[in-house]
């Protein structure tokens, strides 16, 4: 009787052991979606607002006039595709203390630069953040130039 006793929670032991370990690989999800795969561009009045191809030439708006999106873009071309406008949301970075803050919860396809007069001073950047995590967005500050 003693030997069951120690024979048979050493056989559960060892059972729960092996099936955990050929188990294990069942938590692992399978192949990550990819995220990033696409780009996009911002779009100022249906044109992409970018100024050369240097990443470190910040993006510029010098008046608060104007129509600005996100689209995707072709990167083979570096045109945007019509109808591909994409959501986005509004954060701006202060100048003077370098805070950042959200300008609003609200998902925008489109957002007139006037609707943003009293709320930004001189070189304020808008930081454009995309809510599809299929698209980058590298280029997604953009500096205001004139005080509002």
């Amino acid at each position: 009787m003693n030997a069951t006793k120690v024979v048979l929670p050493l056989f559960l032991c060892l059972t729960l052991h092996i099936s955990a370990q050929s188990s294990w690989t069942d938590l692992i999800p399978p192949k990550a979606e990819v995220h990033y795969a696409n780009y996009a561009a911002i779009l100022f009045e249906g044109k992409p607002l970018w100024d050369g191809e240097s990443t470190l030439n910040p993006l510029k708006v010098s008046q608060l006039k104007g129509k600005l999106t996100v689209n995707a873009v072709d990167r083979k071309t570096n045109e945007p595709i019509a109808g591909k406008a994409l959501g986005f949301m509004i954060g701006l970075r202060d100048h003077d203390t370098n805070t950042i803050w959200m300008l609003s919860t609200k998902v925008y396809h489109e957002i007139d630069l006037v609707e943003l007069q009293g709320k930004l001073d001189y070189g304020d950047v808008l930081l454009i953040m995309t809510v599809d995590r299929t698209y980058r967005l590298p280029r997604h500050e953009v500096v205001l130039e004139s005080g509002c």
